[in-house]
């Protein structure tokens, strides 16, 4: 009996509590519903805004559709328009085109030909001295290698640049340019170009055109000769001047030819005891030259004088004979005279010859020694190189040329004094054998002597005088 009161309580307390969390939750379910009401109210004011937005873009659309479609039949009305106009153009550029065509047909064959004369200029400019003056003017004949239709600026480039280098040839012009010194420097210079073949600066020097750098530049070398001649055509002072048609390769051509000098150091050893010996058979001849004209004139002399002397060989041999009356002896006498006068009529003669005859064989001992090294030259290095080959054989013959140098003149001055020898000799002989003819023909007695004082011998004074006459003209000769 008491538990049934302690269960009873125990339910109502579970009951008082359920229903309690019931009331609790029915509040709160309350509370909820009023909020989903609020939140769908609220998301169906917006969805009518969306609404009521999207029938205003769809009206806005609406009526965009309907101005593109007012646009779209504007367009295609223009379209139409353009394509008839196109069709007229196109129409108009078949005919223009045509007309082109024909011009084009009838003018090609002068752009062709501008073209090549373009091209043939620019050539001739890389090597003309006046492109140092115009060096512009390359730029402007570029067009020759376009495969575009030359223009009319084009055409009036080529006619100036034409007009330029046919002026530049055909006088002398003067003008101011760069040009490069033997040290490298360049410098300002005033540079007078005679035509289109040679150049020269202030200062004499022969110039040459450089294509890659475009500027003129002093030819190396030069000798003083021409340098010289070339200052003085500069300044006026001289009206002559080497030209040379090939623009620089005579002149460097002539530079290069060694003078006097240089060709005696060329035949070396050889050449210089060539050189000597020729000197030494030289001063023999003009001794012996010198020598005879001075006998010679005492020769012309003692025929002009009936008085003996001793400074001449006529009067030597005719002094032989002195006093004597035999026939036989005195031609002995004058032969023995004669033979002692034959040495120094003819001395040295065998060594002017004997020089003469060495001096080729000398030559052509240089020029086989140089011929070796020459060939030895050539096994080391080789054929590669001409010029090497060509100077060694040039140089090697020096000694040659030297020889029949000094052998010419020697050979000349050997025949000169030989037959001025022989001439003297025989006129000795003839004056000696023709005097001693003619005394024995007046029968003479033979006590008096053949030759004796002038009071005595009366005959031989009148023949002296009378052969002098008559053979001074042979003993000048």
């Amino acid at each position: 009996m008491i538990k049934q009161p302690k269960a009873l309580c125990g339910l109502c307390f579970l009951l008082s509590l359920f229903w309690n969390v019931q009331v609790s939750a029915n509040d709160k379910m309350t509370a909820v519903l009023e909020k989903v009401n609020a939140a769908l109210e609220l998301q169906e004011l917006h969805e009518n805004k969306r609404l009521a937005m999207f029938v205003k873009k769809d009206a806005d659309k609406t009526l965009l559709l309907l101005q593109l479609k007012e646009q779209l039949e504007e367009a295609a009305a223009h379209q139409v328009e353009l394509l008839a106009e196109f069709e007229q153009r196109q129409l108009i550029r078949a005919a223009s085109s045509e007309k082109l065509t024909a011009r084009s047909e009838q003018l090609s064959a002068l752009f062709a030909f501008a073209k090549q004369q373009a091209k043939t200029l620019n050539a001739r400019l890389d090597h003309s001295f006046s492109s140092a003056r115009y060096p512009e003017r390359q730029r402007l004949l570029t067009f020759a290698n376009s495969p575009d239709v030359p223009q009319l600026q084009d055409l009036k480039s080529l006619w100036q640049a034409m007009v330029q280098e046919l002026t530049a040839k055909a006088g002398v012009q003067s003008y101011t340019a760069s040009v490069i010194d033997l040290s490298g420097a360049t410098e300002r210079k005033k540079v007078l170009q005679i035509g289109d073949f040679v150049a020269i600066d202030e200062t004499g020097h022969y110039l040459k055109y450089l294509t890659q750098h475009k500027t003129l530049q002093v030819m190396a070398p030069q000798s003083d000769s021409l340098t010289q001649q070339a200052q003085r055509f500069f300044n006026g002072s001289a009206n002559h001047i080497i030209v040379d048609p090939l623009k620089g390769k005579l002149l460097d051509q002539l530079s290069r030819v060694p003078d006097l000098e240089q060709r005696m150091h060329q035949g070396g050893l050889v050449g210089y005891i060539i050189l000597g010996l020729g000197a030494v058979g030289l001063l023999i001849a003009l001794w012996r030259v010198l020598y005879m004209a001075v006998v010679n004139i005492k020769l012309v002399a003692q025929l002009k004088t009936s008085q003996l002397s001793n400074n001449n060989p006529l009067g030597r041999v005719l002094k032989a004979v002195e006093g004597v009356s035999n026939v036989e002896r005195a031609e002995l006498l004058i032969d023995q005279a004669m033979l002692q006068e034959i040495p120094k009529l003819e001395r040295c003669h065998s060594l002017v010859k004997l020089l003469a005859a060495v001096a080729p064989l000398l030559g052509l001992l240089g020029t086989v020694t140089g011929m070796i090294e020459t060939f030895q030259s050539i096994t080391l290095l080789g054929t590669s190189d001409p010029k090497l080959m060509a100077g060694g054989i040039s140089q090697a013959l020096i000694t040659t040329v030297m020889g029949l140098c000094v052998a010419i003149p020697l050979l000349f001055s050997h025949s000169f004094i030989s037959a001025k020898s022989q001439r003297m000799l025989q006129l000795i002989q003839q004056q000696s054998l023709g005097l001693l003819s003619e005394y024995f023909v007046d029968e003479k007695p033979q006590n008096q002597p053949i030759v004796g004082n002038v009071t005595a011998t009366p005959s031989i004074t009148k023949s002296i005088e009378t052969q002098g006459d008559n053979i001074e003209g042979v003993a000048l000769a």
